[in-house]
């Protein structure tokens, strides 16, 4: 019988844990589950997975766990880029651009996807409405 609950069904998305993902056995809500990065003691280990639904994509199972790419293992930490950045980083590399606050131009300004270390940096655009 598929499991009833589904991510929705919890506070939060990050509290939805399943004993499997494929396919979605045990699952349940978890209310001591880590929200956001600043619950971990080290915000880079606030993990997530990505639950595909035909609905959206949902990041569940969140915890706090040594990473396996951290900007530490990078030969130039600034380079760390992340391609989903919330709730969790996701999907992270070392040949992300390296951008300074001075190529910035026209109004940008440098928005950066951590800042203990400076990683995954670019020109963005400040727009107050």
């Amino acid at each position: 019988m598929p499991n009833p609950l589904r991510p929705g069904n919890c506070a939060y998305q990050q509290q939805f844990v399943c004993a499997s993902y494929e396919p979605l056995a045990d699952c349940h809500c978890d209310p001591t589950a880590p929200l956001y990065p600043d619950a971990c003691p080290k915000p880079l280990d606030f993990q997530c997975r990505p639950l595909v639904t035909v609905e959206q994509v949902y990041y569940v199972g969140c915890y706090c766990g040594p990473r396996e790419l951290t900007p530490a293992d990078c030969e130039v930490p600034e380079s760390f880029f992340c391609n989903v950045t919330y709730p969790a980083l996701a999907d992270c590399h070392c040949d992300g651009p390296v951008v300074s606050e001075s190529e910035c131009e026209n109004g940008n300004v440098l928005c950066c996807q951590g800042s203990e270390p400076r990683f995954g940096c670019e020109c963005c655009s400040l727009v107050i409405k």
